[in-house]
């Protein structure tokens, strides 16, 4: 979802000696009841905004494809029944997303909120920080079940070498 906001931002005319004041079209999805949302936490985040840091977004809408496919195959693997390369991949694809966050965030405060400092402290804890617990927790918490996933499988062959042998 976030990848679709990011890919159908609207234009921004930017201010010309012709043109003094800059413009920005609505976005095209801003009626849809998914991806409209986002037009609220852009007007916190002004780094969604068109006119703003479009090669970071850019970089993070990468990611985000990148993410969907490894993740697509992940869900195939798991069907096919390779469980353990199932997990893996989505072990890789959830530590992705939780340093990809931990950077979001972490970027915000080393660059002493720059996009943010326009909102009021109860706005950025409320409508910036909270909604993006569980980009943290639920990341962490598939990583943690990825793992036992993996070693249940390794040591369900392991137990099964050790049958082979006696």
């Amino acid at each position: 979802i976030d990848g679709t906001y990011i890919f159908f931002r609207p234009e921004y005319v930017k201010a010309t000696t012709s043109n003094p004041n800059p413009t920005q079209l609505p976005h095209p999805l801003r009626d849809n009841p998914i991806v409209g949302g986002w037009d609220m936490y852009a007007a916190i985040d002004h780094r969604y905004q068109p006119s703003e840091d479009s090669s970071f977004l850019n970089t993070i809408l990468v990611g985000n494809v990148i993410e969907a496919v490894l993740m697509g195959m992940a869900i195939v693997y798991g069907i096919a029944g390779s469980t353990v390369l199932s997990n893996t991949l989505s072990f890789a694809v959830n530590i992705m997303i939780f340093y990809k966050t931990v950077v979001y965030y972490t970027l915000n405060i080393m660059e002493g909120g720059k996009y943010t400092a326009h909102v009021s402290m109860n706005e950025l804890v409320w409508m910036f920080y909270v909604p993006a617990i569980p980009w943290f927790v639920c990341p962490l918490l598939c990583i943690v079940s990825n793992v036992r996933r993996i070693q249940s499988a390794g040591y369900q062959k392991a137990v099964e070498e050790l049958k082979k042998k006696k």
